[in-house]
């Protein structure tokens, strides 16, 4: 019986790490870590079955303005939301990690760009519509959003990169907007 017990709490113990090791702490979404390694071997099975794949690349328009004027705890709750409104909105084989900070990243399979754009734009639209109370205040958040198509002669780093740049341009041209990578 004492054994039975102990195995059982040693196999929840090893869960709990596995879960640790794989997860962002405050989002509970994928790290980047672990993200990476998924997209990888995404990545890998794209190029292999000659498959579209799109990435994009979220970033949290103002953040530090958000953590500046109403605190670290209340940034964090509006990382914990995105990741909800994320989690909700994009398709259940997407895959999703925190890439750092306020910035996140969406990894899309067999879809190309402008496919990938729809989800993204569906996703711009939730967190636009998203409020977050604080005391007696309302406060709104926007996102600005780059996408990328994985190109055959590309590897999966320079689409990143294409995202990050996609990114650039949205928030050049006014954050709560997505751009889709052209070059």
């Amino acid at each position: 019986q004492l054994v039975r017990r102990r195995t059982d709490e040693l196999e929840q113990a090893n869960a709990r790490l596995k879960e640790l090791s794989i997860k962002d702490g405050l989002t509970g979404i994928f790290n980047r870590r672990h993200f990476e390694e998924l997209a990888q071997t995404e990545y890998q099975r794209s190029f292999r079955d000659k498959n579209w794949l799109s990435i994009a690349m979220l970033d949290v328009d103002h953040f530090k303005g958000i953590n500046d004027r109403y605190g670290h705890e209340v940034g964090d709750g509006a990382l914990i939301e995105i990741a909800r409104v994320l989690d909700a909105e994009i398709r259940e084989n997407d895959l999703c990690g925190r890439w750092g900070g306020e910035e996140f990243l969406i990894l899309l399979p067999e879809t190309g760009d402008k496919a990938a754009g729809l989800v993204m734009e569906r996703v711009r639209n939730a967190v636009e519509r998203l409020t977050i109370r604080v005391q007696d205040e309302s406060v709104y958040m926007t996102v600005s959003i780059g996408v990328a198509e994985h190109r055959k002669e590309s590897s999966y780093s320079d689409t990143i990169s294409r995202a990050d740049h996609a990114l650039l341009v949205a928030k050049r041209g006014g954050r709560n907007q997505l751009s889709t990578a052209t070059d």
